[in-house]
């Protein structure tokens, strides 16, 4: 062990990579442009740190690493091995997380908002606390915003446990939506762009079966559109052209006056909803 103690250093334009620093603590230091790539920081403590600059810690191995009260914000942690580690009370928000095990570590206070944690781990961790916010999947447009990813099949989190259960619910859900990106990968070329449109609309009308508000509200939508069409189309009254609407959209019995094409339309597209109602009360009631 090397035993090394910095305190109350601003250390710039460090390298210290690839070299032995377990046991080593780094107490009240501030880091700028400062490489711990590949290093040994087995044991290390780093107490109330922060980071002004270029920050690595790229395939380093940290185990058993305490992070106290620490703020490393847009640093790389590519590949390292937070295994068995303590961090309290520490921001890592927009660093970038890619590969990273937390894997048997204890986490009380962590920001990740903004991370990138494609391929991160998080196995047996036991989390007390901790700050998140999806880096791909914005509130609204999740639908589209997963296309612009590059490789799909290896954007996932992976979590597993006794951890907090919302962190836990966020990583099942991104998976889930990985897999189902990861699948429409593997079709046939000549598919992808119906695979493609048809997960679009699933992200956007259920974000991904997990929004039965957010289908209910796209169907109380359908049904006015179709129901208003009707009414100027066809001069029928209110109450007229919402039976009618709704009686399309759930494909029950003959509407009054007969089919017309718009009502037709509006049938497939109600079929169409009600698949992803079976989709997401699948989700809703699966237990994974």
């Amino acid at each position: 062990m090397s035993g090394l103690i910095y305190e109350n250093r601003n250390l710039c334009g460090e390298d210290f990579s690839g070299k032995d620093l377990s046991g080593a603590e780094f107490k009240k230091c501030t880091f700028s442009d400062v490489n711990f790539k590949g290093a040994n920081l087995r044991g290390a403590r780093f107490i109330s740190c922060k980071n002004t600059g270029e920050l690595s810690f790229e395939r380093a191995d940290m185990r058993g690493v305490e992070l106290h009260r620490c703020t490393f914000r847009s640093v790389s942690f590519k590949s390292a091995a937070l295994l068995d580690a303590t961090i309290c009370n520490t921001d890592l928000s927009g660093s970038r997380l890619i590969a990273c095990r937390f894997n048997a570590s204890f986490i009380d206070g962590l920001n990740v908002s903004r991370c990138n944690m494609n391929m991160a781990t998080f196995l047996d961790t036991q989390i007390m606390a901790i700050e998140y916010m999806p880096v791909r999947h914005m509130p609204y447009m999740r639908g589209l915003r997963p296309f612009r990813r590059t490789q799909i099949q290896h954007n996932t989190i992976f979590i597993n446990g006794n951890q907090h259960l919302e962190f836990a619910a966020y990583c099942n859900s991104e998976a889930r939506k990985d897999r189902f990106f990861s699948t429409a990968n593997s079709l046939n070329p000549l598919l992808h762009p119906f695979a493609y449109i048809i997960l679009a609309l699933f992200g956007l009308l259920t974000d991904f079966g997990q929004s039965f508000s957010r289908w209910l509200l796209c169907v109380v939508a359908i049904v006015a559109f179709f129901a208003v069409g009707a009414m100027f189309l066809y001069g029928t009254d209110l109450s007229e052209s919402v039976l009618n609407s709704m009686l399309a959209f759930f494909g029950f019995g003959e509407i009054r006056g007969g089919y017309t094409y718009p009502f037709v339309i509006e049938s497939v597209v109600g079929y169409f909803m009600l698949g992803m109602l079976i989709s997401l009360l699948t989700t809703k009631l699966s237990i994974d």
